[in-house]
């Protein structure tokens, strides 16, 4: 746990200097989650970058028992991050663009779903994770598929598609439903919901 500790307080140091330099909105808080890492338009890493290179390179190094705690760190300091580089309150709709929920949380929250027992208990821990996260298209049609039943699927899509960030890519949506009177309604449930 020691080499943990170390790695973890190195890693909030270098974060806590990119802060210092940028401020709460700079230019290291532009990058995606993706990989490939999209040009900050500065030729020092952004912190995306840093957390994703932190992930791949140093994790691994790290003894299996203290690697989950790792991921559970990053995983956290993303979250939190995020949280910091959006703006109060965003002028006349300007400002960040918000972002789907980050795939290894998203993976987490899938395979839940996938476990609940009961529709219900499965739209609750939805609605949950809907309040704090955003979703993209892919991701809600993957939660819909782990339900049976298309109520449930219409009830989650009511929930999750006002949280979603690439409503034009509808279609991937749609297509988790198989009967036409079902899509009908998902279809309205989704013009409902600019």
């Amino acid at each position: 746990m020691p080499r943990l500790i170390m790695l973890t307080l190195m890693l909030l140091a270098v974060l806590s200097a990119l802060f210092a330099q940028s401020g709460s909105h700079g230019s290291y808080l532009e990058d995606d989650y993706a990989p490939g890492f999209p040009d900050n338009g500065s030729s020092q890493p952004g912190i995306w970058q840093l957390l994703q290179v932190w992930e791949d390179r140093f994790v691994p190094q790290l003894p299996e028992d203290e690697q989950d705690a790792a991921l559970d760190l990053l995983s956290g300091l993303r979250s939190e991050i995020w949280q910091l580089s959006q703006p109060s309150q965003p002028a006349h709709g300007h400002g960040a663009f918000p972002r789907p929920m980050h795939p290894r949380d998203f993976e987490q929250f899938e395979e839940e779903v996938k476990d609940a027992f009961f529709g219900d208990d499965a739209l609750h821990l939805i609605e949950l994770v809907a309040e704090d996260n955003y979703f993209s298209a892919s991701q809600i049609a993957s939660v819909l598929d782990q339900l049976t039943w298309s109520d449930d699927k219409l009830d989650a899509l009511r929930v999750m598609f006002p949280r979603c960030v690439d409503k034009r890519n509808k279609y991937k949506i749609l297509a988790c439903f198989t009967y036409s009177s079902d899509k009908n309604e998902a279809e309205e449930i989704i013009r409902a919901r600019p």
